[in-house]
């Protein structure tokens, strides 16, 4: 039997609680909009735990993609035609980073591994966030290859190491150094890097980044925030330091960070290659001194001169291509730039990438390859290219896992296909082809 009054609604105290429920929502809504605390540390520990359990269960590398040609090794090899030498390949690839010396044949001569952890087993230089946490989580990009075998390697956005032909450890550049790597004549070499995030200077941080952000992303973000290109000795130390960013507010560049913190506010330069100007290069833009250096920044599209004393913007250039890398200066003076491009986006052209020239004192480009017949190639990440000495041009195809040669023609005489598995394709970062006595190595036997 019921008791009276038992299943009695308290309406006052269900409206209470409905409207403290209500006020609770519309709370947490407000903190979420303004990125205060608790919620901002919620969801700052949400997505740090994510991204620790990604890197914790990572079963491939990161960056890899699925095959899209078949093979192993090389498939076409016109032995007239082609720049008959070795060919160094830089990447990942199955055994992991490596670099890797290939005959034209495609057969493994020699194993550079890149191990980060062998490299640096205590890198106190990098905050924890940013220390890999397995060999699937860096990748090497950026390097120098000596005729003792040893080679001169970038880990990137996580150092630059010296290795001799066995792969010990020579010196260490400790810093956020990535993508390139360009020799001095006379000495030393120019590197990109990442400041660490405590150390941008407040009036570089721009359009709704706070320190406060820098310092709390999860890993891979906002750590590439502001490039550097730094000048380091043979011996590994820094000398000269000058800053991307400032060298565009000086500049009064506003539209080109406007443009670009729309894209991609946490790495507004990206900055993926230096170049040193030459003399024919100089003669075509006034102000431009030989040494001066060219950069490739990819987020904006854009080509800069800085001067090589100063850090000074003196010449700046956005083209026609997209996310551009590897811009090489031709004896002419003029400038090839491998233009990854967008491939659903392509005007009066073959989809995919390609390699454009630009006469900087016209400031006129044209597609030089593909053209007409000649087969599309696409990488939307990394890419490279090398002119070799008898006028044919190694590609760098990289996400594909492939490089191959063409003759001024367009011809296609040698192609080298790397997968990493049955699935994935390997990354190829770069690749340099080298005289068949440029190594000055008997043995390259390792214990």
């Amino acid at each position: 039997m019921n008791q009276p009054g038992k299943n009695k609604i308290d309406v006052p105290l269900l409206v209470f609680k409905s409207v403290l429920i209500i006020l609770v929502f519309l709370a947490g809504g407000w903190f979420a909009k303004k990125n205060w605390q608790p919620f901002k540390f919620i969801d700052e520990a949400f997505e740090a735990t994510v991204t620790v359990v990604e890197e914790q269960t990572q079963v491939r590398p990161v960056l890899l993609v699925e095959s899209r040609y078949s093979g192993d090794g090389v498939y076409l090899y016109d032995e007239a035609q082609a720049y008959n030498g070795l060919t160094v390949l830089q990447g990942t690839m199955p055994g992991g980073p490596q670099l890797r010396l290939i005959d034209m044949q495609g057969r493994e001569i020699h194993r550079w591994d890149v191990d980060f952890f062998k490299i640096w087993p205590n890198p106190e230089h990098l905050p924890e966030k940013q220390r890999p946490k397995s060999k699937f989580n860096y990748h090497t990009q950026g390097m120098v290859v000596f005729p003792d075998g040893s080679v001169l390697v970038n880990v990137s956005g996580k150092g630059t190491a010296k290795l001799d032909k066995c792969g010990k450890v020579e010196w260490t550049v400790d810093h956020m150094t990535h993508h390139s790597i360009t020799p001095i004549d006379g000495g030393g070499y120019w590197i990109p890097a990442h400041r660490p995030a405590q150390d941008v200077p407040e009036h570089l941080i721009f359009a709704g980044i706070t320190r406060d952000k820098l310092l709390n992303a999860p890993p891979g973000q906002l750590y590439q925030y502001e490039n550097l290109v730094l000048r380091v000795d043979e011996g590994g130390r820094i000398i000269k330091s000058f800053s991307v960013l400032q060298a565009l507010y000086e500049a009064g560049l506003e539209s080109a960070i406007d443009s670009t913190m729309y894209i991609k506010p946490d790495d507004p330069t990206h900055l993926n290659d230096i170049e040193i100007v030459t003399e024919a290069l100089a003669a075509k833009i006034d102000g431009v001194g030989v040494g001066d250096l060219l950069l490739s920044l990819r987020q904006m599209k854009m080509l800069v001169i800085l001067d090589d004393e100063t850090g000074a913007l003196k010449w700046h250039y956005i083209g026609p291509w997209i996310y551009q890398h590897d811009p090489d200066i031709t004896a002419e003076g003029n400038i090839v730039v491998f233009n990854n491009a967008n491939y659903w986006l392509h005007f009066n052209r073959k989809p995919g990438s390609n390699l454009v020239e630009l006469d900087p004192a016209t400031g006129r480009t044209h597609i030089i390859y593909p053209l007409g017949d000649q087969p599309a190639f696409v990488s939307e990440l990394l890419g490279a290219h090398e002119l070799l000495p008898n006028g044919n041009r190694l590609i760098v195809e990289s996400r594909a896992g492939r490089v191959f040669e063409i003759t001024p023609n367009g011809d296609i005489v040698w192609d080298f296909i790397k997968p990493y598995d049955d699935t994935y394709a390997s990354l190829i970062a770069y690749a340099e082809r080298v005289d068949v006595d440029f190594f000055e190595v008997d043995d390259w036997q390792c214990e």
